[in-house]
């Protein structure tokens, strides 16, 4: 019979577990370096062991209950290696024994069958802990003439075969291993300390019996603030559930908080917990930690988790497991993900890394604007450019073949190997260590032996059960289990998510061991787990001072669901039970503001703005949409990368058709009136092989589906260009240039106000007999829209007076775009002599979906001279604004996406979202800086 010693005094569980060890070490009673302390959690052995540390006494050797029936002598199964045992075991069972696993649907994949392999070895975890495997005739018996007989029956079958794979892999059960322990122990002990363990398992209890039979001393430590009983407790101090599930549990209503949501107690607690000087921490539903963690650092402190974090959510685990997948397709959209880490740049090239801006950058243009889908194909859409290519362009395709040749020269590496390339052996974060290591161990397990590497559903469940552990840095603040509650130090503690389910732990539905014969089977149940965490809260309010511990629940879960609080709240004596309820049944009783929409922060931009010193005519069209947007795009130069897509947006899809057209144009313009006599055939075949050679460069030999269905498109498009154009020359109009470039720092600049005016011109035709000339822009909209749809706007979008134009017709429009009335500017600045006598003509090239609307539209009204002054006039406008550094006010955004602008919208409008010192500056209110023009 174990020695009880009753831990009374209103303290920390630690001080008094410590004092008792270093006493009885004082007055010979044990040797501390020949005992054996057994504690719920680790958390607790270590601060136990650091207070006698602290005394000058030697550390004792500490584990869990479960532990420490495990000797190193044998060489134990991991916890893969039992789920991958158990999965085998399965195929061995006959058809019947499987039906009455699985009632539903055997097992198939192989991430299926680990999945029921893991879930059978957590049966035999549980079963252990009252000395009895799946196989054992003492459960046969209790389950014997029950529904559940025969499943058990195959139940004992497939453990059987599993004992046998692993004897056949020359492995251990663990299990196996605690149940011959635990009957006949093996180690040497001369004395044993179960120090508040509220629920020793009942084959611990066993193994403590034969110890103590072969002259062991045991020694167990009782926490008992409340003065209770010794009645109370069975002989291994476990709280007898008859008597601690009718006590009550006295605390005062101000120690009770009841939160409406979540995310509102996570807030109050940690309100609380700063407010005091030192408090512990405690938190009982899991689901709760990750909020707590997110309010610790919105308020600039640390949040410090003892049990770790798990092992796959770390850096190193995510470019395994991501580099695998990707190696299987070879799909860049997991390759994108991989450029995410920066570990993975390192990897690629750790002497001469790409930088991870760059590779980005690279990524984001082969899904975004070459629309490939694969490595190869997006090696093969990416050859180098020539030298006469644009130096932007030649920048990009650089770093594009720069990662793609990195990536293709790591293919047959590992992502293990990866991993070392990424991080120096002396320079490897304890995750890289850990994932090296476990990648070595299931290499050499004979549980793999013949399979080829790792399979990654094997290596994930492998991951799943690692934690990663580190030492809690300095002032951070510990989220602390339930278990660990009685050994923290701090007078004050803070317990949160008390809810049902949590507390107490409830058992339902479990598909092996339902509730109602965990008792006969020597089973923790539900009303053992109700006593344990009745006696724990009842202690842990007993051995602190009133008001120093605070409880508090949500009414509402993270994800709106709602809670039930822990009945243990309601534990209260009769005549408080009424106002007892009201409080846990109440809306709030937090009293805190409601959330409104206005919050402290405004955004600020720097004290100047760069001005600038040129613009282009498609240019002032953001600017009569909205200055402000303008001013960020333009001037700040704030933008957003191409999106990864399956086939190629408006842009790529337009700049396709434009670039196969100028090549058109070029390769004729030098025929001169010859290009007249050209028929449509012979333009229709021309501009389908330009298209193609441009889709070749663009997109590679192999474009995904979705691509090839728009290349078609493009295609019947340009057969409708061949129509228009052959009818275009036969009314004699001659291509003569082809996007032809306006320079801004040319020796004769045009200006537009004190803006100098830079474009490129899509082209430039002139007839034959007449001499007249006719600007063209190509567009390749989805519908029909012709130049008076996109320059004119109606008068109630006008915010700039300049923009304002009475039509000829009487009615009255805005400008809402300037191009085509500054191209015929441009016009008559390259060609003063040609246009002098005879206004030269603006147009659309439109090519839409429908081929039968294509066809070159003329801007009418910029014929006359009173529109195209107004447009002048306007541009001039713009132009001051933009020189006077005007960016305000702000416009509606119009558009049938989402704006841009949205997440700076945290107080509603923008004039409520912007600091008052920015709104003076984009109102013109500040100077230029000379040194930051911008050319």
């Amino acid at each position: 019979m174990p020695n009880r010693h009753f831990l009374t005094k209103p303290e920390p569980l630690t001080r008094q577990v410590a004092r008792f060890l270093g006493e009885a070490a004082g007055a010979g009673r044990l040797k501390i370096e020949d005992t054996l302390l057994i504690t719920p959690t680790a958390g607790a052995a270590r601060s136990v062991v650091q207070a006698l540390v602290a005394k000058g006494f030697k550390a004792p050797k500490s584990c869990q209950p479960m532990q420490a029936l495990l000797t190193e002598k044998l060489t134990t199964a991991s916890p893969i290696e039992q789920s991958l045992a158990w999965s085998e075991a399965l195929e061995s069972l006959s058809e019947r024994e499987r039906s009455a696993l699985f009632w539903k649907r055997e097992p198939r994949t192989l991430a299926e069958r680990i999945k029921a392999g893991s879930n059978f070895a957590k049966l035999a975890n549980l079963l252990a802990e009252a000395g009895l495997s799946p196989s054992t005739v003492q459960l046969q018996n209790i389950l014997e003439g029950g529904f559940d007989e025969g499943r058990w029956s195959a139940i004992s079958s497939l453990h059987r075969n599993y004992l046998d794979k692993l004897k056949a892999w020359r492995l251990h059960d663990p299990n196996e291993v605690r149940i011959t322990e635990s009957r006949s122990p093996s180690q040497r002990i001369g004395h044993v300390v179960i120090a508040g363990v509220p629920d020793v398992p009942r084959i611990v209890e066993t193994y403590c019996t034969q110890l103590e039979a072969s002259g062991c001393r045991i020694d167990l430590l009782i926490w008992n603030p409340t003065q209770s009983d010794e009645s109370s407790y069975d002989l291994f101090g476990r709280p007898i559930p008859e008597l601690w599930n009718k006590r009550t549990i006295e605390f005062s209503d101000r120690q009770l908080n009841v939160a409406a949501s979540a995310h509102d107690e996570a807030r109050l607690v940690v309100d609380q917990l700063l407010d005091v000087c030192s408090a512990g921490l405690v938190v009982v539903d899991p689901k709760l930690q990750s909020l707590l963690a997110a309010e610790i650092l919105s308020k600039q402190q640390k949040p410090y988790l003892p049990e770790g974090e798990s092992l796959i959510r770390s850096e190193a685990a995510k470019l395994v497991l991501s580099w695998d997948e990707f190696q299987i397709g070879q799909d860049l959209r997991h390759l994108r993900r991989l450029t995410e880490l920066p570990a993975f740049c390192r990897a690629l090239d750790n002497k001469d890394p790409i930088s991870q801006t760059d590779a980005l950058t690279a990524i984001d243009h082969l899904l975004g604007e070459s629309i490939a889908s694969t490595l190869e194909s997006g090696w093969s859409a990416s050859p180098p450019l020539p030298e006469e290519a644009q130096v932007r362009d030649r920048t990009t395709r650089a770093i594009v073949r720069r990662l793609l040749g990195a990536v293709r020269a790591k293919l047959h590496c590992s992502g293990f190997e990866l991993l070392e390339f990424a991080f120096p052996e002396d320079e490897r974060p304890e995750s890289v260590q850990r994932l090296l290591q476990l990648g070595k161990e299931l290499s050499d397990s004979p549980a793999l032996k013949g399979r080829k590497g790792i399979p990654i559903q094997i290596l994930i469940r492998a991951m799943l059960s690692e934690q990663i552990q580190s030492p809690a840095p300095p002032e951070s603040i510990t989220i602390n289990g339930w278990l660990e509650a009685p050994w923290l130090g701090q007078q004050r503690l803070m317990l949160s998510g008390l809810i049902e389910g949590q507390l107490p732990q409830s058992i339902d539905g479990d598909p092996f061991l339902p509730d109602s014969i965990r008792p006969a089977l020597g089973l923790n149940s539900n009303e053992q787990r109700l006593a344990r965490d009745a006696y724990l809260l009842g202690s842990l309010v007993a051995s602190r001072n009133a008001d120093c511990v605070q409880l508090s629940f949500s009414k509402y879960n993270s994800e709106g669901d709602p809670n039930r609080p822990s009945r243990l709240l309601l534990r209260t004596e009769r005549k408080q039970l009424a106002t007892r309820v009201k409080q846990v049944i109440q809306a709030n009783t937090i009293e805190r503001p409601q959330p409104r929409r206005q919050t402290g922060w405004k955004w600020k931009l720097p004290g100047s703005l760069p001005p600038l010193e040129k613009i282009s005519p498609t240019h002032f069209e953001g600017y009569l949409a909205c200055p402000l947007r303008f001013c960020l795009e333009k001037v700040l130069k704030l933008g957003k990368g191409p999106e990864a897509s399956r086939e190629m947006n408006a842009a790529v899809f337009g700049s396709l058709i434009h670039q196969a057209l100028e090549n058109f144009a070029r390769s004729v313009i030098p025929a001169k009136e010859q290009m007249l006599k050209m028929s449509e055939q012979e333009i229709r075949q021309q501009v389908q092989q330009l298209l193609a050679s441009e889709a070749l460069k663009l997109l590679g030999p192999d474009p995904a589906p979705a691509v090839r269905i728009q290349l078609a498109n493009a295609a019947a498009r340009l057969n409708a260009f061949a129509r228009v154009q052959s009818a275009c020359f036969a009314e004699g109009w001659i291509i003569t240039d082809a996007e032809r470039k306006l320079d801004a720092d040319a020796e004769n600049a045009l200006q537009i106000g004190s803006l100098r005016l830079s474009g490129i011109i899509d082209r430039v035709d002139q007839h034959a007999e007449t001499g007249a000339l006719r600007i063209m822009d190509y567009k390749t909209f989805s519908s029909l829209s012709k130049p008076a749809d996109k320059h004119l706007g109606p008068l109630s979008h006008n915010w700039l007076p300049e923009a304002q134009i009475k039509l000829p017709s009487g009615k009255t429009k805005t400008w809402k775009n300037l191009q085509l009335p500054l191209y015929r500017k441009i016009l008559e600045h390259w060609y003063p002599g040609e246009t002098a006598g005879q206004p030269p003509e603006t147009a659309y090239f439109v090519l839409p979906s429908d081929p039968n609307e294509s066809g070159i539209y003329s801007f009418d009204e910029l014929n006359e001279e009173s529109v195209y002054e107004s447009a002048l006039n306007c541009a001039e406008s713009v132009a001051s604004h933009i020189h006077d550094g005007v960016f305000w006010p702000p416009q509606t955004f119009k558009g049938s996406w989402d704006d841009p602008l949205a997440p700076l919208l945290v107080n509603g409008p923008l004039q409520e979202s912007i600091h008052p010192e920015t709104i003076e500056l984009l109102k013109g209110g500040r100077n230029h800086k000379p040194e930051d023009i911008i050319g």
